[in-house]
């Protein structure tokens, strides 16, 4: 990345632990992130109680790359589905035209 980028940083909590983050995104980004995995660790312990804060952290990032994915596949297709529709419209201005 370019030197001259601007750095942030942002102190944030996630499963009891204080973390500094530091990037090239905004603070209100990266504390969102943080809250997300926050909300998974906590989703996660509360069906898993006696799991480890690794294991819990390794399942928390299991099922984010799961949504990846399952998001990336879904993507996949938004080409596809916009020919369609901009087809669909074609169609139908079409029609209207010729009434």
């Amino acid at each position: 990345m370019p030197k001259d980028e601007e750095q942030y940083s942002v102190n944030v909590t996630i499963a009891g632990e204080r973390f500094s983050l530091h990037g090239h995104v905004d603070t209100n980004h990266m504390a969102m992130l943080a809250r997300l995995v926050d909300e998974k660790m906590t989703e996660i312990r509360k069906r898993l109680p006696t799991t480890t804060y690794l294991r819990c952290a390794l399942l928390v990032a299991l099922n984010l790359m799961d949504e990846i994915q399952i998001a990336h596949k879904e993507a996949q297709h938004i080409p596809e589905m916009l020919e369609r529709l901009d087809r669909s419209l074609d169609e139908l201005l079409q029609a209207l035209l010729q009434e």
